[in-house]
C-alpha cells in the first residue's frame, strides 16, 4: 500500500529522513509555500521515494547547509537514492555567497551503483554549484526533464572522472544558467563560469539551453567544458542545443572547451555564440598517436 504524505512540517520531514523512516513507495505531496530547513545538515531522501510539488514557480525546498562536498556525509543539500523521484519542486541552496554547496544530486555513496534518479519540472539554484555528482559510485544515472539549472561557478558538474563509466546524465529540454555574481568562492571551482561540466562518463543534452556569462575575476567562461583533471573517456553529446557564452570581462569565453586530449564533446545542430550561430571552440590537441586511452584495453 503507498503512503502518501500531505505537506510535512520542515521539522516532520527533516527527522524522517534523518531516522531513515520514509520508505521505497512514499510519496511527499507538497502544495504552495516554501519549505527552511535552516542549515543543520543535508537531505537525503532514499530509494523509491517519490517528492511532489505544484510547480518550481509555486513549491519551494530550501537549505543552507554547506558541507565537504564529496563525501557522503556532505556533498548537495538535497540528495535522491535510486528510483528516488522528484517533480515539480524547486531545490535552493541558500547558504552563504563565499560557501560551496550544491543544492542537489544523488546519494554520494557506494549505494548508487548503478542507480538512477528522475527530475521533473524542477527548479534548481545554489551558489557555486547547482547539480553535482562528484563522490557517487559508478554508473550513476540521472534523467532531468524541463529542468532549470542556476548557479555562480558550476552549474551542473557530473565531476566523477573514472573513465568512460563513471555516471550516465541526460538532460531534456532544461535551461542551464551560469551568473558569477551568485557566489565568491574559489576552492575547487577557480575563477570560472561553467554551465554543464562532464569529467567522465556519457552527458547527453536534447534541446534546451546553456546560458554563461562571466565579469572580470573570470579566467574563463564556458558552455560545455572538460578539464580539471577530467578523464579521457568524458563523452559529452548536445543535441539541437542553444548556447549562449558572454565574456563579461572574463580572459576567454568558449560554447566548447574540451582541455583533455581524448576526451569528446560533440554537438548535433543547435547554435553557439560564434557569428552565423556557430559555436566558439577551445580544443586540446589529440592524444600522441599510438597512446592508449585512459581505461582500454
Amino acid at each position: 500500500m503507498r503512503t502518501i504524505i500531505h505537506d510535512p512540517e520542515p521539522e516532520f520531514l527533516r527527522g524522517a529522513l534523518a531516522g531513515q523512516n520514509l520508505k521505497a513507495g512514499t510519496l511527499i505531496r507538497l502544495g504552495d509555500g516554501a519549505w527552511d530547513f535552516g542549515a543543520v545538515g543535508n537531505l537525503v531522501f532514499p530509494g523509491g521515494v517519490e517528492l511532489e510539488g505544484n510547480g518550481r514557480l509555486h513549491t519551494f525546498l530550501r537549505n543552507a547547509y554547506a558541507g565537504d562536498m564529496n563525501l557522503a556525509d556532505g556533498g548537495p543539500a538535497f540528495q535522491f537514492g535510486h528510483q528516488a523521484a522528484c517533480r515539480g519542486v524547486a531545490l535552493q541552496s541558500t547558504c552563504r555567497l563565499d560557501q560551496q554547496a550544491a543544492a542537489a544530486g544523488p546519494i554520494q555513496d557506494a549505494s548508487m551503483s548503478d542507480g538512477l534518479v528522475v527530475f521533473e519540472e524542477c527548479g534548481f539554484s545554489g551558489r557555486a554549484w547547482c547539480f553535482l555528482n562528484w563522490g557517487a559510485a559508478l554508473r550513476v544515472r540521472v534523467r532531468s526533464s524541463f529542468c532549470t539549472f542556476l548557479a555562480g561557478r558550476w552549474v551542473i558538474a557530473a565531476a566523477v572522472s573514472s573513465g568512460a563509466n563513471a555516471q550516465f546524465f541526460d538532460f531534456y529540454e532544461c535551461h542551464v544558467h551560469g551568473r558569477p555574481a551568485l557566489s565568491d568562492y574559489v576552492g575547487a571551482v577557480g575563477f570560472r563560469v561553467i554551465g554543464v561540466a562532464c569529467r567522465g562518463g556519457l552527458l547527453r543534452f536534447f534541446g534546451g539551453s546553456i546560458n554563461v556569462l562571466g565579469d572580470q575575476r573570470m579566467e574563463h567562461v564556458s558552455a560545455l567544458w572538460n578539464g580539471h583533471n577530467g578523464s579521457t573517456r568524458a563523452r559529452v553529446e548536445a543535441y539541437g542545443v542553444a548556447c549562449r557564452v558572454l565574456a563579461g570581462g572574463a580572459k576567454a569565453a568558449w560554447d566548447i572547451n574540451n582541455e583533455v586530449p581524448g576526451a569528446s564533446i560533440r554537438t548535433f545542430g543547435g547554435t553557439g555564440s560564434g557569428a552565423g550561430g556557430a559555436f566558439t571552440e577551445n580544443l586540446a590537441p589529440p592524444p600522441p598517436a599510438g597512446q592508449a586511452a585512459e581505461g582500454a584495453a
